[in-house]
């Protein structure tokens, strides 16, 4: 099994982040590897990512979707032999910020022959998590106070 993940504190609450995630045009721009995502980003949807880090489509499933607090896309090979499993968890912190964590997992028994093409994936979530950070500065702010 291989696991990649970034954490970190984007200055916005989860609704505003969970807009930017669900938004594949929005994810495509702030996702550094990502060259193109068709599909909609919603519960059960399959999605179609083309990254720049490796050289096949890959098919992935929303299998969770909780809005404003976690989405499971799960993906891989039939049979289970090759199998990827990306998590998104927003966590609401004090100030209005959000803790954002990003985890790719990939596993099964076909992982040891392909585990040579799988880039690491955590410095792009990096940045995905700080480019989503500018995306959120930039929304405007609504109050409910007049």
């Amino acid at each position: 099994m291989k696991t990649y993940q970034a954490g970190g504190m984007i200055q916005a609450r989860p609704e505003v982040i969970w807009a930017l995630l669900t938004d594949a045009e929005i994810y495509t721009a702030c996702d550094p590897s990502c060259e193109r995502l068709e599909g909609r980003i919603q519960s059960d949807a399959l999605l179609s990512l083309q990254s720049a880090l490796e050289s096949q489509l890959i098919q992935y499933q929303v299998k969770s979707f909780k809005p404003q607090h976690k989405m499971v896309w799960a993906g891989g090979m039939p049979l289970g032999l090759l199998r990827r499993e990306r998590t998104f968890v927003l966590r609401a912190s004090e100030n209005s910020q959000t803790a954002v964590l990003i985890q790719e997992i990939v596993s099964g028994p076909l992982l040891r022959f392909f585990s040579h093409s799988i880039p690491d994936l955590s410095e792009t979530f990096r940045e995905l998590i700080h480019n989503l950070n500018l995306r959120a500065l930039q929304q405007p702010v609504f109050s409910s106070e007049l």
